[in-house]
Order: C-alpha cells, then structure tokens, then sequence
C-alpha cells in the first residue's frame, strides 16, 4: 500500500526524534530539597520529585542542612540559596553550574567543593565554614575552572575552641565580578595558584595564603591584605593598572626575589604590617601604620607617615624616600641603606628612646643618604632610654640650599664622607669624626652638644667662608686630625676641648672653653671666658684681639709658643668665691702685650689667685700709654 502524507510524516518526525535522542541525551529533572534538617542527599524522600538526584538533574537547595554521606557529582547545575551542606566532595562537573544566591548565610561543615566549572556567587549572604571543635572544609577550583564573586557577600571562617581548617585552593580563575563594594576572604587561607582578577569594586583577604599565580586589579580598585602571613612566591604576579591599589593593612608577608610586579603597581602600607624576603615592590608607600620584619627592598620605597622598625635593607638600585610634613619614627629599627636614602620634606625622623627603645641607620660604603629637606633625625630621651645612632660609612649628603638640618640627639659616627651642597648641618648628639668632612662657603658645620672624637684619619675640610662652629660639647682631637687651612674654626657656645690639634683660623668668639687641649695652629680670642688648661704649644700662637673684655675662670695657661695680648679689652679673672687662674709663660715662650689693654684681677670675698709666672719673654712691643697688670701675684724668673 502506497504510504499517505500523513505516514511519512511520522516516520520522519520519529527518525529525526530518535537522532536528536542519540545525539543530545534529555537533561534531567528539577529536584528541590525537601528534606529535615540533618538528612541524608542519598534519602530518595528527602527530594521532590522523590528520588535522588542524578549527576543529570538539576538541583535546588534553599534551607536546612545536607549531608553527602558519599562524592556527589553534578553536570548540569546547581542553585544554593540557603543552608548548610556537609559530609564528603561536591564536585561541579566541566561544563555545570553552581549558583550561589539571596541574602541567606551558606555553611560548609567537613566538606570539599570541587569546582571543574563555573561557580557564581550572587546575593549577600556568607559562605562560611564554623571551625569550632575542628570543623574544616575546603573549595577547590581546578584549572580551567571559574570561580565567580557577583555580590557583596564574604567568605568566612568562624572561629571558636579547637578550630579546623577552612581554606581555597584556587588553580582556576577566582573572578570578583562585582561593579562596586568589597568582598572579603576574611579568615580563610588562600592558596592562588591560577589567575585572581578583580573587574570591579574590591577584594580583601584576612587569613594569609601562598600567592603564586596572577592577582589582577584594575584602576580604582584595591586588592588588600588585612591579616594572616601570605608568600608571595617566584611565579607570584601582582598586575596592576594605573590607579590600581594593592593594600597591607595587617599581617605578614614574604617576598620571594623573582616575585614578578607591573611597574604601575601601586602598594600601599596603611597598618600594621611585617614584611619580610627580597623584592622591589614600584610605587611602594608607607602611609600610616607600622612596618617591621626584616626586609630587602631593592626597588623605591616612599615613606609618609608612620612608623617602622625590624630590619629595613635597601639594596643597590633601591630607594628610601621620607616625604611630606608628618613625622617619621623609627622604632627598634635597623636599616640598612646599599642604596639611597633622601631625608626630604619638613617631618622629623625621629626615635622615642623612653623604656629601651632603640634604632640604628647604618650608611654603608658606596650609598648615598641625603638630606634634601628642613628634616631632621631626632632621638626622642625618656625614662630608661635607649641609643638612635647613625652609622656612616658611605655618603652623607646635605643637598638644600637653605635652611638648617639637625641631627638632634642622635649619635653620628663619620667613618665615610659627609658633604654639605648647601644650607647648613648641626649635630647635637655626639659621635667618632674618622672621615671627611666638607663644607662649602657660606655653609655652617655646627656642634651643639654631645662628645666627639675627631681621630687621626679625620679630615675637617672647609672652603674659604664654610664655618665649623662649637657652640656645646665635648671635643677631643687626636693630633693627626687633618684639617684644611681655609677652615674658619669658631667657638661661639659653652665648650671643652681635649688633646692636641692644630686649628686654623681658630676663634673664641663668645661663650666659655675649657678643657686640657694643646692648640698647634692660631687661636683668636675676641671674647667670652676660658677655664681648664690650655697650652699654646710652640709655633703656636694665642691672639687676644678687640675690645671686648676675656675672662679666665679656672684657666692654667702654659704658653710655649706665642701669646699676643691686643686690643683695648681686660683680660681678666674674677676673683670671688675662690676663682683662681694662672699664666705659666714657659722658657722660650713670649707673652707679647701689643695694644692697650691689661691683666687684671677682681677681687671679692673668699678671693683666690691670678698669678703670672714668667720663665720666657714679656714683651711690651707697641701703642700708647700704659698697660697694667694689676691684682696679680707675678713671679719672674725670665726676661722682660
């Protein structure tokens, strides 16, 4: 019988059912969790419609809690919206969906997630893990795998007594999604071996982890570290565009030296942080906050608030860069610069010595620390106090062109150079003089306070007009001290001088000096007082000079040189109180008086003694009208 339409209709619609069957099996069924809390996935009644789902189905969690009492694999898809699941493995096949959904917390309890396909995170609801008596669960997204952040929800582990383990593995493609907000990875350990990438808004991790993938952020977006101790590994690469932030607010961080960082990287410090490893982070700012460990920074480093302390290297090729006016504290720090320091801005950097507190900076050969600001370094005395000292072996470089630095309380050790470009330096600390010290015209090397020690391999070196001034301090000269003879040496504060040293164009201007010092070279004195002992020894020579009165308190002067007595001011010795003083003229010596003025002693209460003893020459060799020497006991065993 001959077919009719209708037949072969239907033998064609049946064959070309039956190929699209072949071909493209029928995806399974809805089945939604109607089960009480606690029930077994495996229950067939727990489901509706009743029956346990296939790999096919499609599954709908919304409350309750799940067990998986056996490895559960989907591939088709997935949606969470509420609840809890625990037991053993979920596993999202390649080419599944699980979506997670809604403002309802997701718990995981003893279980592992295995992402082989996409994971979409939706909604603000949690993901977390509650950790207490041991509870631990783990996400693991495979290689080619996404893990997609959406919403504004976090993932979390709470923590009680006895906590477990909850952590992320990410192999895949961990995606923050998100146009805006901040999703937080806040107490689970996050191992990156893939590809993190933030398209929008912000992500945040608080429980540490080996980064050893790719971490995108793009302009405007912060990638932040708030707690836990991350490494980031040789294969590590933080990619970030321009206006991208990567944060360290808190924790502790390793750096592997092959770490790999975009030059538009921007790394911030704006808590209390540790680093520690080699790297050259661009872009890098300490902004508020703490940063200690022991760290190796071979790229720049700007600091701007803040303090740090632990150990600070900077490498060769490195930068430390203080800026801005907020101050600066080193605390229980050592830094260690191979590189370069600059001192800019107007905030101090200073140490707080109270209960032991101590730093060091140490400048070594072949570095550069320069000051390029009115900064200065300032060690902060208290209760118990400690030592910030600055150890100079390399360069120590003063480059403004105006103004004064001061190294204020602070021990300095000069076993380097220190160069004055510009402006003027103070150091009120004291310190060891063992190397070069320049200062150019019109520049003001000044002490002012603390004991130095200029040694034989020091060298005081100023241009004609550069000033070293004494203002307060102990000096002690070893007698090999070079010094360059167009250095103006002025002493214009309260001083002590000991050893011997030839200083050129050496003046008491005004002030007091005392001590025991022997001077080789030429002292003026044009005003202010003298105690201790001071010996003008021979070829030396001792100029008192103008019309200001000089005072001897307490002095023993041994002249074995040349003293020239001139101008028109006393030279006097208060005698009250049991003030006493003596001029020992030695045998060879001359005691010149070649102007118009006198000895003379006051004398009060309880007197004491101003006496001239003579062995060498006193010579009266110029002006009018009479010099006295009156009130003084004189001995003269010499010529006159």
């Amino acid at each position: 019988m001959k077919p009719n339409v209708f037949t072969l209709f239907r033998l064609n619609w049946a064959c070309l059912l039956s190929f699209f069957c072949f071909c493209h099996p029928v995806s399974g069924v809805e089945k939604i969790w109607v089960g009480p809390s606690g029930g077994s996935w495996q229950t067939a009644g727990n489901w509706t419609p009743e029956g346990v789902p296939t790999p096919a189905d499609s599954v709908t969690v919304s409350n309750g809690s799940v067990n998986l009492p056996v490895s559960i694999t989907l591939s088709n898809r997935m949606y969470w919206g509420g609840g809890t699941l625990s037991g053993s493995t979920l596993t999202i096949a390649s080419g599944a969906t699980l979506t997670l959904s809604g403002s309802s917390d997701k718990g995981m309890a003893g279980l592992v997630l295995n992402n082989q396909g996409r994971v979409l995170w939706e909604g603000t609801g949690r993901l977390y893990c509650s950790l207490t008596y041991g509870g631990w669960s783990t996400i693991s997204n495979q290689p080619g795998a996404v893990f997609e952040v959406a919403g504004e929800a976090s993932l979390q582990a709470d923590y009680g007594s006895s906590p477990g383990v909850f952590r992320f593995e990410n192999l895949g493609t961990f995606l923050k999604s998100g146009v805006v907000g901040t999703n937080g990875i806040r107490g689970v350990p996050f191992n990156n071996r893939g590809l993190v990438s933030i398209a929008g808004g912000s992500l945040e991790f608080t429980g540490g982890g080996v980064m050893a993938g790719e971490m995108q952020v793009p302009a405007g977006s912060y990638l932040t570290f708030n707690g836990g101790a991350y490494i980031f590994t040789t294969n590590g690469f933080l990619n970030a565009a321009s206006g991208g932030v990567v944060e360290y607010r808190a924790g502790n961080m390793t750096f592997d030296a092959g770490l790999t960082l975009s030059s538009t990287v921007s790394n911030w410090i704006t808590g209390n942080v540790y680093f520690f490893g080699t790297a050259s982070l661009p872009n890098f700012t300490l902004v508020s906050g703490s940063l200690g460990g022991d760290f190796i920074n071979t790229g720049t480093l700007r600091w701007t608030g803040g303090t740090m302390g632990g150990t600070l290297t900077v490498a060769n090729g490195g930068v430390l860069s203080l800026e801005g006016a907020a101050d600066k504290q080193a605390a229980g720090l050592t830094l260690n610069n191979r590189g370069r320091v600059v001192l800019g801005g107007t905030g101090r950097l200073y140490c707080n010595l109270a209960y032991g507190g101590s730093s060091t900076i140490s400048n070594q050969p072949g570095a550069v620390f320069e000051v390029d600001g009115e900064a200065s370094l300032q060690a902060n005395y208290g209760s118990s106090p400690g030592v910030f000292r600055f150890e100079n072996l390399g360069t120590f470089l003063r480059s403004g062109v105006v103004g004064t630095n001061g190294i204020s309380g602070v021990p300095f050790n000069n076993r380097g150079l220190v160069t004055i470009a510009g402006g003027s330096l103070e150091f009120t600390g004291g310190g060891l003089m063992a190397g070069e010290v320049q200062v150019p015209a019109g520049s003001y090397l000044t002490f002012n306070g603390g004991a130095y020690t200029f040694t034989t391999n020091g060298f005081l070196n100023a241009a004609s007009g550069g000033v070293v001034e004494y203002r307060a301090g102990n000096m002690t000269f070893d007698a090999g001290l070079a010094i360059s003879t167009t250095t103006s040496n002025c002493i214009s504060g309260s001083v002590y001088f000991f050893g011997t040293a030839s200083l050129p164009n050496l003046t008491l201007v005004s002030g007091s000096l005392g001590g025991d010092f022997i001077n080789t070279g030429t002292l003026r004195w044009t005003g202010g007082t003298m105690g201790g002992t001071l010996t003008v020894a021979s070829g030396g020579l001792l100029s008192l000079e103008g019309a200001a009165d000089k005072q001897a308190a307490g002095l023993t002067l041994n002249n074995r040189g040349r003293v020239v007595l001139g101008g028109t001011g006393r030279l006097y010795c208060n005698l009250a109180y049991g003030g006493s003083s003596t001029i020992s003229n030695q045998p060879g010596a001359v005691f010149e008086v070649d102007g118009e003025a006198s000895l003379q002693a006051n004398y009060g209460s309880y007197a004491g003694v101003f006496r001239f003893e003579y062995l060498g020459t006193l010579l009266k060799s110029s002006g009018l009208g009479t010099n006295m020497i009156a009130g003084l006991q004189f001995s003269s065993a010499g010529r006159m």
